[in-house]
């Protein structure tokens, strides 16, 4: 709790709009990470980010400059800035593919450039994964037959993308406990025959 001693400062840092150092003191004192302040920083630096990605798509790169300046000291930000200003022909490539959804290809750039996995688009797909895999088990518990297959055809569309070990054992956890649910309704359907 010694962080919170620290509060005031991050705060009068937040409110003077020096990012850098309020990001540096959050990293360094991480319970500041959870703070009303840092949430709104992290929220307005994605919105600014998505809106130089749409004004970079457009070739306006002097205003999406213009809409990151904020955040250009801020160490932690740099790459991603570096990115898009740099007008990187396969980051351009990356913001349609993810628009486009071809999965494919996000996951093969993002393979070649690893900062890529750091851009909100990127992480609101992967949200978008895990929300779909939630709906999955959900169906699966009240054995919604026409729904889950909708939804599994859905996730086929997201096997393309490497995805976390760990989902993936949740998949086939999910699929095999839905099989043992029908069995289970069919041979219950079948004895009352």
């Amino acid at each position: 709790f010694k962080a919170f001693e620290f509060y005031p400062q991050f705060k009068n840092l937040y409110l003077e709009n020096k990012l850098s150092l309020a990001y540096i003191m959050a990293k360094k004192y991480p319970v500041l990470q959870h703070t009303k302040q840092f949430k709104t920083m992290e929220k307005t630096f994605k919105e600014s980010y998505i809106f130089a990605q749409k004004l970079i798509l457009m070739g306006r790169k002097d205003v999406a400059k213009d809409t990151l300046s904020a955040y250009a000291t801020v160490t932690s930000k740099k790459p991603m800035i570096k990115l898009i200003l740099n007008q990187n022909k396969e980051f351009i490539e990356f913001l349609k593919a993810i628009n486009k959804k071809n999965y494919s290809l996000v996951d093969t750039l993002v393979k070649k450039n690893d900062t890529f996995k750091d851009t909100p688009s990127y992480v609101a797909l992967q949200k978008e994964l895990l929300h779909t895999l939630q709906n999955i088990r959900i169906l699966i518990n009240k054995v919604k037959r026409k729904k889950l297959l909708r939804a599994s055809n859905y996730l086929l569309i997201f096997r393309v993308l490497k995805m976390n070990y760990r989902y993936y054992i949740l998949i086939l956890s999910f699929l095999k406990s839905f099989k043992r649910v029908i069995k289970k309704k069919i041979l219950s359907h079948a004895m009352k025959l």
